[in-house]
């Protein structure tokens, strides 16, 4: 008996180590466009044990010059013209892994990089 447990635990390992996450990081740029083109026809073994990750990192608009000169309008175009070009970037992905016959299983991720200051001394 406790030769099947540990045989068990075993291969519970065995099937641990076998997980492979991938995330895909995509952009405008056609360069990303054939990373997920890679992705999807030499990892497709992958994602049936864990999901496939598409990632975008958009940077975070600096607003401080623009309040006082800018009406709040100004402002609210830039954010949605960010949010637009997200989701655009994620439809093309989209579409992409339904080509490929990868739809479900495929995880969207956003990150909004926020300006980072770091002081010399």
């Amino acid at each position: 008996m406790a030769n099947e447990g540990e045989q068990s635990k075993v291969a519970e390992r065995e099937e641990e180590s076998r997980k492979v996450n991938v995330l895909v990081a995509v952009d405008e740029s056609e360069c990303s466009t054939y990373a997920l083109h890679w992705a999807l026809d030499n990892l497709r073994h992958c994602f049936s044990v864990s999901p496939l990750t598409i990632f975008t990192a958009q940077p975070a608009a600096d607003y401080n010059y623009l309040y006082g000169v800018a009406n709040p309008e100004l402002i609210d175009s830039v954010r949605e013209w960010q949010q637009k070009a997200v989701s655009e970037m994620f439809a093309k992905a989209k579409e992409i892994c339904a080509r490929r016959g990868v739809g479900s299983g495929v995880a969207y991720r956003c990150l909004l990089l926020l300006h980072l200051q770091h002081r010399l001394r």
